[in-house]
């Protein structure tokens, strides 16, 4: 019987040991962190992703813990909706789009990896920092002493900073950092209105912001509102661990954004503190694959956090990975999911790079800039808004709804 190691718990590798299972193909998941933690803040888990998982049989958890947001709201510096897109159920899909705590996400995940496959399926606290090949399989090697662990594949899901991918590429796994710093946070005590919008204001080079309602992991009637504000800085800040910052140290151009009814001062400051940390991506790998070792998620692909593809992708291949491996011989089933999900992922990648969905506020910007626009004009406006995310989403080769 194949075993496989994952080396990462986070929302690629919970999803995977799940996959696998629902196939019978054991998996063993090593996490350097001692538990799931209540750090981050939300995510927005895309149709397209939460199919996969409604698959996985973890509706019911998402839906008692997720906010489905019916639309996505371009909002203009007059403080104008001036483009909306339907999301979810809303565009047309099968499957809802949820908002989401990233830790009430991974904690769901692994609660189902942990009462299927046992307790011990994900053993905390266990770093690896190391690990050789031969014919017969991978052999992993864990920081602070001599013991190993062997398995027949190995599958690195431990982020943007993978010892895995480090390993199999040391000369190409750094990250590429374009001087745009990112600030996230959570703001309590705003009333529930516009539950169900996604709402996106500004561009990166004088300040951007998003935000959208999410359940408070610690009390499932109470209602947060996540915010992400960017900033393209030009400083070519270090490879760091995302880091606290206090409120009162965040840009005061995010203060001036309008979102409709909310604005950037409510959000930021009904907040306890904000995770800095520098927006990345990489240039593409050319195989997440070598021999018995791949690579999945962040590790494989990172990418601007700007159409909300990040876990969803990582969810994506999960699935991919876990089908090559119930159908093909190891090394074979490792280059189907290479070819399969390499190529367009990487077309993502760049794309993103270029702005993703951020292209209809950039058309924004260069077509009305803070001026008020008329409702006479609104039906023009709307049309070109929408043409221009579409050619972006016809470049990148996926439907991102």
């Amino acid at each position: 019987m194949t075993k496989v190691i994952i080396v990462g718990a986070g929302v690629g590798g919970l999803t995977l040991a799940l996959a696998l299972h629902e196939r019978g193909i054991v998996s063993q998941i090593y996490e350097a962190h001692d538990r799931v933690k209540t750090v981050g803040a939300g995510i927005n888990l895309q149709a397209y992703a939460v199919k996969v998982l409604h698959q996985l049989g973890i509706a019911e958890e998402l839906s008692n813990n997720a906010i489905c947001p019916e639309e996505s709201a371009y909002i203009s510096a007059a403080g104008q909706t001036l483009f909306k897109e339907p999301l979810g159920h809303h565009g047309g899909s099968d499957f809802p789009q949820y908002s989401i705590h990233r830790y009430t996400l991974q904690k769901i995940l692994c609660d189902a990896v942990q009462k299927r496959l046992g307790q011990h399926a994900v053993q905390f606290s266990t770093r690896v920092n190391a690990f050789s090949q031969d014919e017969n399989g991978v052999t992993v090697q864990f920081e602070g002493g001599d013991t190993t662990d062997r398995a027949d594949v190995l599958v690195g899901c431990d982020g943007v900073h993978s010892i895995i991918c480090h390993q199999m590429y040391p000369d190409n796994s750094a990250v590429r950092l374009p001087g745009i710093t990112m600030w996230r946070g959570v703001a309590r005590n705003i009333p529930p209105f516009s539950r169900h919008r996604v709402l996106r204001a500004g561009r990166l080079e004088s300040g951007k912001l998003i935000a959208y309602p999410i359940k408070d992991p610690d009390d499932d009637t109470a209602i947060l509102w996540n915010w992400v504000a960017e900033l393209h800085t030009g400083k070519k800040a270090k490879v760091e661990k995302t880091s606290v910052v206090a409120i009162n140290t965040l840009p005061e151009v995010f203060n001036m954004l309008q979102l409709g009814e909310l604005d950037g001062e409510q959000l930021i400051q009904n907040s306890s503190h904000a995770l800095c940390l520098p927006m990345a991506d990489r240039k593409p790998l050319p195989n997440w694959s070598i021999g018995k070792v791949t690579l999945l998620g962040d590790a494989a692909h990172p990418m601007y956090p700007v159409g909300s593809n990040g876990a969803g992708q990582a969810i994506i291949d999960a699935a991919t990975l876990a089908e090559c491996l119930q159908q093909q011989s190891v090394e074979e089933a490792l280059q189907l999911y290479n070819t399969l999900r390499r190529p367009a992922v990487s077309k993502l990648v760049e794309g993103d790079r270029l702005g993703g969905p951020d292209v209809v506020l950039n058309e924004m910007h260069r077509i009305v800039g803070s001026l008020h626009v008329p409702e006479g004009m609104l039906p023009g406006l709307q049309t070109t808004f929408h043409e221009k995310i579409s050619r972006y989403r016809k470049s990148v080769g996926i439907l991102i709804t």
